[in-house]
């Protein structure tokens, strides 16, 4: 990018990079079940799923939304494509609730057969992945060639803006435990 990139596209490509590292850990963790040495713990898993409705999804979905919109107004990108990337992030909600819902399910001490566990957990992942691979393939190059400046400061506009709780905001206790887990304190 030839020009200088604007904070919130910076903003998307890190949390993109952020969230794969979150999901990446779940996916560790999960694994813990076929191995008797290591304990799986769902508390931080419940807390990884947590930041992902309390960030990911109020926040940098948001903000993505909001992007789509100025490059419709511009009549940039593929509009089949931005449709189906919005359908993705509810349908991505709707995947993480369920996952979740197995999760505290465990965390309360009810059965849930791990390999129902690790297929909807799969599935979920699977779709996380997928999506963040098409936003950064077929919609962030556009932005960062043909969205401008002023184009940015008009998607800050509508939206608020909001510090990462886990990756940038230490002083939040919220994710304190996931945070030295991750080592990022």
């Amino acid at each position: 990018m030839g020009k200088r990139m604007h904070q919130l596209y910076k903003q998307l490509l890190d949390d993109h990079r952020n969230l794969a590292t979150l999901l990446r850990f779940v996916r560790d963790q999960v694994a813990r079940y076929d191995d008797d040495d290591r304990e799986t713990h769902v508390d931080l898993i419940l807390e990884a799923l947590e930041y992902i409705s309390d960030y990911a999804d109020a926040v940098h979905h948001p903000l993505e939304e909001a992007a789509f919109d100025q490059m419709a107004e511009k009549s940039l990108g593929d509009p089949e494509v931005i449709e189906l990337i919005r359908h993705q992030h509810e349908e991505l909600a709707s995947e993480k609730a369920k996952v979740t819902g197995l999760f505290e399910m465990i965390f309360n001490d009810h059965a849930v057969p791990v390999d129902k566990l690790k297929a909807t957990l799969d599935h979920y992942l699977d779709l996380q992945f997928a999506h963040m691979e098409a936003e950064e393939s077929k919609i962030l190059p556009v932005m960062s060639e043909q969205l401008t400046a002023e184009d940015w400061d008009k998607i800050a506009a509508r939206i608020a803006s909001q510090p990462d709780p886990l990756f940038h905001h230490k002083g939040a206790e919220s994710y304190a435990a996931l945070r030295r887990e991750l080592e990022l304190d």
